[in-house]
């Protein structure tokens, strides 16, 4: 089970918390933070999307937003593919991309510029991630400033309605999670990214169509990662809570 909140007045504005079980006898595991967990799938997920439906000889990775989301999307991208050298647009804000870079000082296959105007993103970005917690309105008003073959990336998916219905393709990891978008059913092509990843749908299947992938996330992507933590620490000293668990059918 794990408790998400989005609070504009947090710091970070986004949190979480997991309790994990065993599924076949109910005992409760273990009490996680479940921050790390959520940042490195999303950003996981987000790499392994960007690879798989960006166009060919792509270079420049633009980025709307640049906290811990964006930043593991970002460690996933450098690390799947160490060989490639990454051209990396940001939009500054504050003194966020100052940080942004220098979190990365020491990768060497990854360049970076900024830039105030987030139509120069959408100009000049063959994938496009957008990891801001709350857009109000279009991101981008003038659909025709996306670049053609550029694939879009909204993490936390507000912000490009208007091109829902203009895209050639939209993918989503879980079509509920996305079919109760008000353009929906205008959407040109949809499946879900999975299906991609299963090799059933080619994903892109030309260098000028523009691709979005709603990358809302997962909750058996959670578990997988907490499973895993938890096998991790079998032999690690971690503090313990005792609960007492009454064991006889009839108790009150």
């Amino acid at each position: 089970m794990k408790l998400v909140h989005r609070l504009l007045s947090a710091v970070p504005s986004l949190g979480s918390n997991l309790l994990l079980y065993d599924a076949s006898t109910g005992e409760l595991l273990a009490l996680m933070d479940a921050d790390w967990i959520t940042a490195m799938r999303t950003g996981a997920l987000s790499a392994a999307a960007a690879k798989s439906l960006r166009k060919s000889e792509s270079k420049v990775y633009g980025f709307i937003g640049l906290g811990n989301t964006a930043r593991a999307t970002l460690l996933c991208l450098l690390e799947q593919e160490p060989e490639r050298h990454f051209e990396v647009m940001l939009q500054k804000y504050k003194d966020q991309h100052i940080l942004f870079e220098e979190r990365f000082k020491d990768y060497s296959n990854v360049t970076f510029t900024a830039t105030e105007d987030v139509s120069a993103l959408a100009k000049n970005s063959d994938v496009l991630f957008s990891c801001i917690t709350h857009a109000e309105g279009n991101v981008v008003d003038d659909v025709n400033k996306f670049k053609k073959g550029i694939t879009i990336i909204p993490v936390h998916t507000q912000g490009f309605m208007n091109c829902d219905t203009e895209f050639d393709r939209i993918f989503g990891d879980d079509t509920k999670h996305v079919s109760g978008f008000r353009y929906f059913n205008q959407f040109k092509s949809y499946n879900e990214i999975g299906e991609v990843f299963a090799g059933r749908d080619p994903g892109r299947e030309n260098d000028e169509q523009r691709i979005i992938n709603y990358n809302y996330g997962l909750g058996l992507h959670d578990v997988v990662f907490a499973a895993k933590i938890y096998e991790l620490t079998e032999d690690k000293d971690l503090p313990t809570i005792n609960l007492y668990k009454e064991t006889r059918k009839f108790w009150v």
